[in-house]
């Protein structure tokens, strides 16, 4: 082999070792394209993920809120409804037991009658007062209702 092809062949090596290189060159230059691409998707998909775990926490804290709300307005209705049926019950036992009196003829005197009957109509007009007002709160809860 004389110098000229050895030359020759050191050129075509050469050559060939740039085109190698580019070609490299260009394979890590996609590379690192794809690698960035696939950290962009991921960074924009941690922080999508991270919204929507924000979201589900506020949502549960809202309905954690709604849940005690929701138990105190029980608590609250069971205890009224406890105190109303109390309320409204003694002054209709009075009503009844003095009716009862006056219809069994239970009275000495006009005296007495008159006592009877007023005390009966004193407990029906505490009753009628009771009443309304129990009215009035339905209205007024069921206002508030329709407004939430």
């Amino acid at each position: 082999m004389n110098q000229i092809e050895l030359l020759n062949r050191i050129t075509r090596k050469i050559r060939q070792s740039l085109e190698l290189r580019e070609i490299l060159d260009a394979a890590v230059t996609e590379v690192r394209a794809f690698l960035k691409i696939d950290r962009v998707k991921i960074y924009k998909f941690y922080r999508q993920e991270r919204k929507q775990r924000l979201l589900v926490e506020m949502q549960n804290h809202e309905l954690e809120n709604a849940r005690k709300e929701a138990e105190r307005a029980s608590s609250l209705k069971s205890t009224f409804l406890s105190s109303s049926s109390h309320e409204l019950r003694t002054p209709l036992a009075s009503i009844l037991n003095y009716l009862k009196l006056l219809k069994e003829g239970f009275y000495e005197n006009e005296q007495e009658l008159l006592e009877y009957i007023e005390t009966a109509h004193l407990s029906a007009e505490n009753l009628h007062r009771i009443v309304d007002s129990i009215l009035d709160i339905a209205i007024l809860a069921g206002r508030t209702n329709k407004w939430c």
